[in-house]
């Protein structure tokens, strides 16, 4: 997938775009369509070294794709080719967000391709700066880019929507008649129990919504009971298909064996085994999750969720 992706850079001039972005036209003679690459240079903040590009892809479809390329050195230990996979971890911050560690395919250490495409290219085209952190001969290499100004056709889905809210979009002047629940650098929860309305026809025994900087960004619903989490299930098989066969706990969608995947949007159900009713849906948009502040009881639920992960 990278060689395409190089191969479409390659013969044609870049004009200016806003901010720091170079815009590139691809034209499709064959098909008589047309994308547009995006792309910007940055060098090490902390003085000399390689230069890193950020390159995003526009085929006005929706769903743009991203990549970074490193120029003139190869990054230390990558790939690592963990389970036969050509990929190696990066330390990446958006904005104010957790510093995370996000997973790229990697053949040579020098072109990365976030294997979660959609989540990653959606945090781009939202977020105003993102830092990456590269090791090169044993040394961490921080980059910093400025995303704003970036003009790509953008749209997730599936659409979701939970108490009246959609799950993704910006609210800045209407928010749940719930209590909040919690309140940090822009992040703030409101929660409430015993509620109608957020699966059909049955209460749920506590829901929580989260806004980051005034965007729905998730959803975490505690059904109670076994009517709630059919009528649960049952809502999100219905938004994004059939469940991950492969899990040991319910998700959607379905990634199959695909490295890379362009979902944005995702759901789970972390019950291992038996299925128990005080554990929560979660439902939400894994774009603009990489930008929010980590909240000490995320740090416990993604401590939980990764214990989950390794039972796979």
């Amino acid at each position: 997938m990278a060689g395409k992706i190089l191969g479409l850079c390659v013969g044609f001039v870049p004009i200016m775009a806003n901010a720091g972005w170079m815009k590139t036209d691809l034209p499709d003679e064959m098909r008589g369509t047309s994308a547009a690459m995006y792309s910007q240079e940055a060098s090490p903040v902390r003085g000399e070294g390689p230069s890193l590009d950020l390159r995003v892809f526009d085929k006005g479809d929706g769903a743009p794709g991203v990549m970074l390329e490193l120029k003139s050195a190869t990054a230390d230990d990558c790939p690592s080719r963990e389970e036969g996979k050509q990929t190696c971890n990066l330390q990446v911050r958006f904005e104010n967000g957790a510093v995370q560690s996000v997973s790229f395919a990697s053949k040579d250490g020098k072109s990365f391709i976030p294997t979660s495409m959609g989540a990653f290219s959606g945090a781009v085209i939202n977020a105003k700066f993102l830092y990456v952190e590269i090791p090169v001969d044993k040394f961490n290499l921080q980059y910093r880019f400025d995303l704003t100004g970036i003009d790509v056709e953008y749209k997730p889905g599936p659409s979701i929507s939970i108490l009246g809210f959609e799950i993704g979009s910006a609210y800045p002047g209407r928010k749940p008649d719930l209590p909040v629940s919690s309140e940090a650098r822009g992040d703030i929860c409101y929660s409430g129990e015993q509620l109608q309305g957020v699966f059909k026809g049955v209460v749920v025994a506590k829901a929580t919504l989260c806004f980051y900087n005034d965007v729905f960004y998730q959803a975490l619903v505690v059904p109670g009971t076994k009517a709630s989490y059919t009528a649960g299930f049952k809502f999100l098989t219905e938004k994004f298909g059939k469940t991950d066969p492969d899990g040991i706990y319910p998700s959607w969608p379905d990634e199959g064996d695909k490295l890379i995947t362009r979902n944005v949007r995702e759901a789970s159900y972390f019950s291992v085994g038996k299925i128990r009713y005080d554990y929560p849906f979660i439902i939400s948009d894994e774009a603009w999750s990489l930008m929010v502040p980590k909240r000490e009881e995320q740090s416990r639920l993604d401590a939980r969720c990764a214990i989950s992960k390794d039972r796979k």
